[in-house]
């Protein structure tokens, strides 16, 4: 029998992905964004950070929406430090995940997934993997069509 390479999807409501542009590539600089965001105890989830381009990166994270104030106040604190940041934070966001460990071993799956949010008009604005899942970050709205359609694509 064929072993399942997918067994699960789960959900996360309520997230919010702040992207930081523009930022010196020095590797002190992004410690620095996770050490403040650290010190406020702001539970950092997905993190994407760009190659260098021109000697910037931009770094892209998630955490809860119950951290938004807390988030907008260590922002206010790096756009004092470095004016030439550039912070946009994003407030309507679900984190949809696709799980198994027959990732481990198979070629083509990260493909599959962008093939299935792509045929059904489902833009991620982040995606992160590890050897068992890939995560992907999609407007709230495109939630429950996202979770259809995997589940039924993927045999859930």
């Amino acid at each position: 029998m064929e072993e399942k390479v997918i067994t699960g999807l789960s959900v996360s409501n309520d997230v919010l992905m702040i992207t930081v542009n523009n930022i010196l590539f020095k590797s002190h600089n992004i410690a620095m964004i996770f050490e403040k965001l650290a010190r406020e105890n702001v539970n950092v989830d997905m993190i994407s950070q760009t190659s260098p381009l021109n000697e910037r990166v931009n770094v892209s994270f998630t955490t809860s929406k119950e951290d938004l104030h807390v988030v907008n106040e260590v922002i206010e604190e790096i756009k004092n430090e470095n004016n030439e940041v550039e912070v946009v934070i994003e407030e309507n966001i679900s984190k949809i995940s696709v799980v198994g460990i027959g990732m481990m071993n198979q070629s083509g799956v990260t493909g599959k997934v962008f093939r299935i949010l792509a045929d059904n008009e489902i833009e991620f604005k982040q995606v992160t993997t590890s050897e068992i899942s890939i995560s992907y970050t999609i407007d709230a709205k495109d939630k429950q069509k996202a979770v259809r359609v995997l589940a039924k694509e993927l045999n859930l």
